[in-house]
């Protein structure tokens, strides 16, 4: 492996890392703007470095953490749908209770 070859693309990679970071913080905050252009242009630089700093890695363990984090993410968004049935399900119930106000005198 050329060392010199390696470090060059990792560098290349923060840096466009860098710049798309940076380009969507100015999307985030001036939001009056349209950089869609910008962003897309810079994931592209993004993935082209990154596919080129990926043949250094293991593919196999890369592909095994992608799968882990998609697994999660669907467990979550899950977890999301469930809790929200729940809470409405308990709203629902709050709504069907009547309820019971009684004056000083206890009048209802």
């Amino acid at each position: 492996m050329d060392i010199g070859k390696s470090i060059k693309d990792h560098y290349k990679l923060v840096e466009e890392l860098s710049e798309l970071s940076t380009v969507i913080m100015q999307q985030l905050n001036k939001t009056s703007k349209d950089l869609t252009a910008e962003i897309i242009e810079e994931i592209g630089d993004v993935q082209w470095r990154l596919d080129r700093v990926k043949k250094y890695y293991d593919a196999n363990l890369i592909q095994e953490q992608v799968d882990f984090k998609r697994k999660k993410q669907l467990i979550k968004n899950e977890n999301i749908k469930k809790a929200a049935l729940e809470k409405q399900t308990r709203i629902n119930r709050y709504k069907n209770q009547l309820p019971v106000h009684k004056d000083s005198y206890g009048k209802v």
